[in-house]
Protein backbone atom coordinates (compact mmCIF):
# COMPACT_ATOMS: atom_id res chain seq x y z
CA UNK A 1 0.00 0.00 0.00
CA UNK A 2 1.43 3.34 -0.96
CA UNK A 3 2.65 5.69 1.90
CA UNK A 4 0.35 8.26 2.35
CA UNK A 5 -2.33 9.43 4.52
CA UNK A 6 -5.76 9.07 4.17
CA UNK A 7 -7.48 12.17 2.26
CA UNK A 8 -10.76 14.00 2.12
CA UNK A 9 -13.09 14.23 -1.05
CA UNK A 10 -15.94 15.26 -2.00
CA UNK A 11 -18.92 12.69 -1.66
CA UNK A 12 -20.65 11.01 -4.01
CA UNK A 13 -24.33 12.26 -4.55
CA UNK A 14 -26.03 8.77 -3.96
CA UNK A 15 -27.05 8.15 -7.84
CA UNK A 16 -26.46 6.89 -10.76
CA UNK A 17 -26.41 7.68 -14.59
CA UNK A 18 -27.25 5.29 -17.16
CA UNK A 19 -27.16 5.47 -21.14
CA UNK A 20 -28.41 3.33 -23.23
CA UNK A 21 -26.37 1.57 -26.17
CA UNK A 22 -27.75 -0.23 -28.83
CA UNK A 23 -25.85 -3.63 -30.34
CA UNK A 24 -23.97 -3.88 -33.22
CA UNK A 25 -25.60 -7.62 -33.52
CA UNK A 26 -29.21 -7.23 -32.83
CA UNK A 27 -31.86 -4.04 -32.43
CA UNK A 28 -31.68 -4.80 -28.51
CA UNK A 29 -30.38 -2.17 -26.17
CA UNK A 30 -27.85 -2.35 -23.41
CA UNK A 31 -27.03 -0.25 -20.48
CA UNK A 32 -23.82 1.14 -19.23
CA UNK A 33 -24.01 3.02 -15.33
CA UNK A 34 -21.54 6.08 -14.85
CA UNK A 35 -19.04 4.84 -12.10
CA UNK A 36 -17.11 6.82 -9.75
CA UNK A 37 -14.18 4.95 -8.36
CA UNK A 38 -13.35 5.07 -4.52
CA UNK A 39 -10.59 3.49 -3.16
CA UNK A 40 -9.08 2.60 0.53
CA UNK A 41 -8.47 6.46 1.37
CA UNK A 42 -12.13 7.48 0.61
CA UNK A 43 -13.33 4.98 2.31
CA UNK A 44 -11.11 5.66 5.46
CA UNK A 45 -12.00 9.40 5.40
CA UNK A 46 -16.04 8.71 5.38
CA UNK A 47 -15.39 6.43 7.83
CA UNK A 48 -13.52 8.80 10.01
CA UNK A 49 -15.96 11.59 9.15
CA UNK A 50 -19.32 9.79 9.59
CA UNK A 51 -18.23 7.89 12.75
CA UNK A 52 -15.89 10.62 14.36
CA UNK A 53 -13.93 7.15 15.47
CA UNK A 54 -11.49 7.27 18.24
CA UNK A 55 -8.86 5.90 15.80
CA UNK A 56 -6.66 8.51 13.84
CA UNK A 57 -7.23 8.15 9.87
CA UNK A 58 -3.75 6.81 9.61
CA UNK A 59 -4.25 4.51 12.23
CA UNK A 60 -6.90 2.91 9.82
CA UNK A 61 -5.16 3.54 7.49
CA UNK A 62 -1.95 0.77 8.92
CA UNK A 63 -4.67 -1.74 9.63
CA UNK A 64 -6.07 -1.55 6.28
CA UNK A 65 -2.74 -2.53 4.97
CA UNK A 66 -2.30 -5.49 7.50
CA UNK A 67 -5.54 -6.75 6.22
CA UNK A 68 -4.67 -6.40 2.52
CA UNK A 69 -1.37 -8.00 3.37
CA UNK A 70 -3.40 -10.88 4.51
CA UNK A 71 -5.66 -11.30 1.71
CA UNK A 72 -2.67 -11.16 -0.30
CA UNK A 73 -1.01 -14.41 1.02
CA UNK A 74 -4.13 -16.25 1.57
CA UNK A 75 -4.59 -16.02 -2.19
CA UNK A 76 -0.94 -16.87 -3.11
CA UNK A 77 -1.86 -20.17 -0.53
CA UNK A 78 -4.78 -21.01 -2.90
CA UNK A 79 -7.39 -20.14 -0.39
CA UNK A 80 -10.69 -18.65 -1.05
CA UNK A 81 -11.21 -15.42 1.03
CA UNK A 82 -14.87 -14.25 2.49
CA UNK A 83 -14.71 -10.61 2.37
CA UNK A 84 -16.58 -9.60 5.23
CA UNK A 85 -20.49 -10.26 4.39
CA UNK A 86 -19.38 -8.61 0.74
CA UNK A 87 -18.82 -11.40 -1.18
CA UNK A 88 -15.50 -13.86 -1.53
CA UNK A 89 -12.29 -14.42 -4.17
CA UNK A 90 -11.64 -17.56 -5.09
CA UNK A 91 -9.33 -19.04 -7.63
CA UNK A 92 -10.97 -20.62 -10.76
CA UNK A 93 -9.63 -22.19 -13.93
CA UNK A 94 -10.24 -20.62 -17.32
CA UNK A 95 -10.03 -22.10 -20.64
CA UNK A 96 -9.29 -25.86 -21.70
CA UNK A 97 -6.74 -27.57 -19.81
CA UNK A 98 -5.64 -31.45 -20.43
CA UNK A 99 -4.76 -33.90 -17.91
CA UNK A 100 -1.22 -33.96 -19.58
CA UNK A 101 -0.41 -30.20 -19.24
CA UNK A 102 3.05 -29.54 -16.74
CA UNK A 103 1.87 -27.90 -13.69
CA UNK A 104 3.18 -24.78 -15.07
CA UNK A 105 1.11 -24.58 -17.70
CA UNK A 106 -2.01 -25.66 -15.82
CA UNK A 107 -1.02 -23.02 -13.50
CA UNK A 108 -1.68 -20.46 -16.38
CA UNK A 109 -4.97 -21.18 -16.78
CA UNK A 110 -5.43 -19.87 -12.78
CA UNK A 111 -7.86 -16.81 -12.35
CA UNK A 112 -8.93 -14.79 -9.84
CA UNK A 113 -13.08 -14.52 -9.52
CA UNK A 114 -15.35 -13.04 -7.30
CA UNK A 115 -19.09 -13.80 -5.88
CA UNK A 116 -20.69 -11.10 -4.20
CA UNK A 117 -23.61 -11.93 -1.66
CA UNK A 118 -27.16 -11.57 -1.37
CA UNK A 119 -26.54 -8.80 1.36
CA UNK A 120 -24.23 -6.56 -1.25
CA UNK A 121 -26.77 -7.77 -4.37
CA UNK A 122 -29.57 -6.07 -2.36
CA UNK A 123 -27.46 -2.45 -1.22
CA UNK A 124 -27.54 -2.41 -5.71
CA UNK A 125 -31.00 -2.12 -5.45
CA UNK A 126 -31.24 0.68 -3.10
CA UNK A 127 -29.04 2.73 -6.30
CA UNK A 128 -31.49 5.73 -7.52
CA UNK A 129 -31.21 5.94 -11.26
CA UNK A 130 -31.22 10.00 -11.61
CA UNK A 131 -30.97 10.10 -15.32
CA UNK A 132 -31.33 7.74 -18.46
CA UNK A 133 -29.51 9.22 -21.31
CA UNK A 134 -28.79 7.67 -25.14
CA UNK A 135 -25.56 6.98 -26.83
CA UNK A 136 -25.63 8.72 -30.39
CA UNK A 137 -25.51 6.58 -33.22
CA UNK A 138 -23.15 8.71 -34.80
CA UNK A 139 -21.53 7.83 -37.74
CA UNK A 140 -18.05 9.39 -38.18
CA UNK A 141 -14.61 9.38 -39.71
CA UNK A 142 -12.20 10.24 -36.90
CA UNK A 143 -8.77 9.01 -38.64
CA UNK A 144 -7.18 8.49 -42.40
CA UNK A 145 -3.56 7.26 -42.35
CA UNK A 146 -1.31 6.31 -45.16
CA UNK A 147 -0.37 2.54 -44.36
CA UNK A 148 2.06 2.59 -47.41
CA UNK A 149 4.42 6.19 -46.02
CA UNK A 150 4.47 5.53 -42.58
CA UNK A 151 6.57 9.03 -42.32
CA UNK A 152 3.45 11.11 -44.39
CA UNK A 153 1.24 13.14 -41.96
CA UNK A 154 -2.50 11.94 -41.20
CA UNK A 155 -5.06 12.76 -44.19
CA UNK A 156 -1.62 13.00 -46.72
CA UNK A 157 -2.30 9.76 -48.86
CA UNK A 158 -0.25 8.23 -51.39
CA UNK A 159 -1.90 6.95 -55.50
CA UNK A 160 -2.18 3.80 -55.82
CA UNK A 161 -1.37 2.43 -52.67
CA UNK A 162 -3.61 1.30 -49.45
CA UNK A 163 -5.07 3.60 -46.97
CA UNK A 164 -6.53 3.26 -43.68
CA UNK A 165 -9.51 5.18 -42.72
CA UNK A 166 -10.89 4.86 -38.46
CA UNK A 167 -14.01 5.52 -36.87
CA UNK A 168 -17.62 4.29 -35.99
CA UNK A 169 -20.66 2.57 -38.01
CA UNK A 170 -18.42 2.48 -41.02
CA UNK A 171 -18.88 -0.88 -42.33
CA UNK A 172 -19.85 -0.93 -46.33
CA UNK A 173 -22.83 -3.00 -47.83
CA UNK A 174 -25.81 -2.75 -48.69
CA UNK A 175 -27.84 -2.44 -52.38
CA UNK A 176 -25.18 0.40 -52.53
CA UNK A 177 -21.56 1.27 -51.65
CA UNK A 178 -18.84 2.67 -51.70
CA UNK A 179 -15.54 4.61 -51.03
CA UNK A 180 -15.29 7.57 -53.40
CA UNK A 181 -12.67 10.65 -53.26
CA UNK A 182 -14.91 14.03 -53.86
CA UNK A 183 -13.02 17.45 -55.34
CA UNK A 184 -13.58 20.35 -53.30
CA UNK A 185 -13.79 23.98 -54.27
CA UNK A 186 -11.84 27.01 -52.84
CA UNK A 187 -13.21 26.97 -49.80
CA UNK A 188 -12.17 23.19 -49.27
CA UNK A 189 -15.92 22.56 -49.56
CA UNK A 190 -17.13 18.99 -51.14
CA UNK A 191 -18.42 19.38 -55.05
CA UNK A 192 -22.08 17.60 -54.78
CA UNK A 193 -21.82 16.76 -58.59
CA UNK A 194 -21.11 12.55 -57.63
CA UNK A 195 -20.03 12.77 -61.54
CA UNK A 196 -16.90 13.87 -60.91
CA UNK A 197 -16.10 11.53 -57.75
CA UNK A 198 -13.11 9.14 -58.27
CA UNK A 199 -14.14 5.79 -57.00
CA UNK A 200 -11.64 3.60 -55.01
CA UNK A 201 -12.67 -0.02 -56.18
CA UNK A 202 -9.84 -1.90 -53.95
CA UNK A 203 -11.27 -2.70 -51.10
CA UNK A 204 -9.14 -4.71 -48.66
CA UNK A 205 -10.66 -4.01 -45.46
CA UNK A 206 -14.79 -3.30 -44.76
CA UNK A 207 -15.25 -3.13 -40.57
CA UNK A 208 -17.48 -1.01 -38.62
CA UNK A 209 -14.40 1.02 -37.24
CA UNK A 210 -11.36 0.40 -39.94
CA UNK A 211 -11.96 0.52 -43.59
CA UNK A 212 -8.63 -0.36 -46.00
CA UNK A 213 -8.57 0.53 -49.73
CA UNK A 214 -6.40 1.73 -52.62
CA UNK A 215 -6.42 5.09 -53.75
CA UNK A 216 -7.22 5.89 -57.39
CA UNK A 217 -4.23 6.22 -59.01
CA UNK A 218 -5.71 8.52 -61.33
CA UNK A 219 -5.64 11.39 -58.96
CA UNK A 220 -2.82 13.58 -59.15
CA UNK A 221 -0.28 14.17 -56.85
CA UNK A 222 -0.62 17.84 -54.75
CA UNK A 223 -4.66 17.88 -55.34
CA UNK A 224 -6.90 18.00 -52.34
CA UNK A 225 -10.39 15.50 -51.81
CA UNK A 226 -12.85 14.65 -49.61
CA UNK A 227 -13.44 10.74 -48.97
CA UNK A 228 -16.93 9.91 -48.77
CA UNK A 229 -18.02 6.26 -47.87
CA UNK A 230 -21.23 5.43 -48.74
CA UNK A 231 -23.25 2.36 -47.38
CA UNK A 232 -26.60 0.95 -47.25
CA UNK A 233 -25.73 -1.18 -44.00
CA UNK A 234 -27.83 0.09 -40.58
CA UNK A 235 -25.62 0.81 -37.65
CA UNK A 236 -26.58 -2.54 -36.29
CA UNK A 237 -25.64 -4.72 -39.50
CA UNK A 238 -29.59 -4.53 -41.67
CA UNK A 239 -29.43 -3.66 -45.13
CA UNK A 240 -31.53 -0.39 -45.36
CA UNK A 241 -33.73 0.57 -48.56
CA UNK A 242 -31.69 4.41 -47.97
CA UNK A 243 -28.28 4.70 -48.16
CA UNK A 244 -25.83 7.17 -45.79
CA UNK A 245 -22.91 9.10 -46.77
CA UNK A 246 -19.82 9.95 -44.77
CA UNK A 247 -17.52 12.44 -44.97
CA UNK A 248 -14.34 13.34 -44.07
CA UNK A 249 -12.01 15.96 -43.34
CA UNK A 250 -9.55 17.26 -46.61
CA UNK A 251 -6.99 14.60 -47.49
CA UNK A 252 -4.29 15.60 -49.73
CA UNK A 253 -2.63 13.39 -52.47
CA UNK A 254 1.18 12.68 -53.05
Amino acid sequence: MAESLPITFNDSKGFVEVTLHKSYLTEAEYGKISRTTVDISHIISRIVKENQSTFSGAALYHIAGLFKEGIRNALKKGESVSLFDLGALYPTMRGAISRDMPPDELASHIHLAFTPSEIAEKEMQNIIVKNLRFAEEKREIKGIYNLYDEQAEDKVLTRGMTAQITGTKLKLGGDKSGIYFAPVDNEQRLVKDSRLWVQADHITRNMPKTVEFFVPETLESGTSWRIVLETSLATNGVPMKSTVQIVSDVVQIQ
